[in-house]
């Protein structure tokens, strides 16, 4: 009789019965999920699966493409240092060329506690293992797989005309913070905002080509938008703003629009969520027609600190009053128009 030997039978994990799938991704570290899931998008699907029955509570994720140093970083939700990253090197020499992609682990990971706009900068001193895999798939793998997952952060810059973010950002459709700064006018901005929902906060500071006109985006975020250059914002999008606190400059929009704006606000019976605006005007000779705004001068003015920084006090000269009794302060200088409720 010939002598057999035992061997260990190996089992493909995609063929492997589900519950014991779950078993093993459930001892598996976040950075190992990920990695496996670049396998292929089947693999993603069934990864995504187990990790709404193994109960992984939903991580959060940031985006930032830099020169030197692009990023995409998870957050696990189980403490500040325990990352994943993907790191992007697009440097000049990459230029036309795929990006060349490295996963780096949760170890040895510090946290950045520089702030800037709310959104938390990380960085990483591990050494990564290279992925050849572009940012469009790494980004909708991960979607995939943690489909309760919390895209915190987009941050990018219109200055790398080689990197194009329509393509590679396609995969995410709401975002908490968006962040647009360059020089470089680009339809990726347009195409972006037409198609991505931002829930909190947008900040442009970047030009954005409007050769098709102003435009709609598809949501406006609830606490904060900081715009420099809003030739893009159509008057439909500015008469539905309900933003906490709104800075938008080099509009196309008039002073009758702001006018319809108050009028809207002060006549509205809904909840108020306004608390401060400023912005400019295409029409800096006009002035706002106090009269059709129903304004009541303040005697003496009321003086509220500027919200842009600096310790002075601006002085608001009328004040127009809803039903419900909130009150908003008016303010125009030339092109500037202040509107803060009281």
């Amino acid at each position: 009789m010939s002598r057999q030997t035992n061997q260990k039978r190996t089992i493909p994990l995609l063929k492997a019965p589900f519950l014991v799938l779950r078993k093993v991704v459930g001892q598996m570290e976040i950075d190992e999920i990920i990695e496996l899931s670049l396998t292929s998008k089947r693999m993603a699907r069934v990864l995504g699966q187990t990790q709404t029955m193994v109960g992984v509570p939903p991580p959060q994720m940031t985006v930032e493409i830099k020169d030197s140093d692009s990023h995409v970083l998870i957050t696990d939700g189980k403490g500040p240092n325990e990352l994943l990253v993907f790191t992007w090197y697009i440097g000049k020499n990459y230029f036309g060329k795929l990006l060349t992609t490295n996963i780096e682990g949760i170890k040895n990971t510090t946290r950045n506690q520089r702030t800037k706009a709310m959104n938390l900068e990380y960085c990483t001193r591990a050494v990564g293992k290279a992925v050849n895999s572009p940012m469009k798939t790494i980004l909708e793998r991960l979607l995939i797989v943690f489909p309760k997952m919390i895209t915190h952060s987009v941050k990018f810059d219109t200055s790398f005309t080689f990197f194009n973010a329509k393509k590679a950002l396609s995969a995410i459709k709401t975002v908490e913070h968006l962040e647009i700064n360059g020089e470089m006018m680009t339809g990726n901005v347009r195409d972006m905002l037409e198609n991505i929902t931002v829930t909190k906060r947008l900040e442009m500071y970047c030009k954005v080509s409007i050769v098709r006109g102003p435009f709609d985006v598809a949501s406006l975020p609830s606490e904060h938008i900081v715009c420099n250059y809003t030739t893009w914002m159509s008057t439909e999008t500015f008469q539905q703003l309900k933003c906490q606190h709104t800075r938008i400059w080099k509009t196309k929009l008039t002073v009758k629009d702001v006018e319809e704006f108050l009028l809207k606000w002060k006549n509205s019976t809904e909840e108020n969520h306004i608390k401060s605006l400023m912005m400019s005007t295409v029409d800096s000779e006009t002035k706002l027609d106090y009269n059709l705004l129903g304004a009541e001068e303040s005697d003496p003015s009321k003086k509220i600190h500027n919200e842009g920084g600096s310790a002075s006090r601006i002085p608001f000269d009328n004040s127009i009053k809803r039903a419900d009794g909130l009150v908003g302060l008016v303010r125009q200088n030339g092109e500037t128009i202040h509107f803060r409720v009281d």
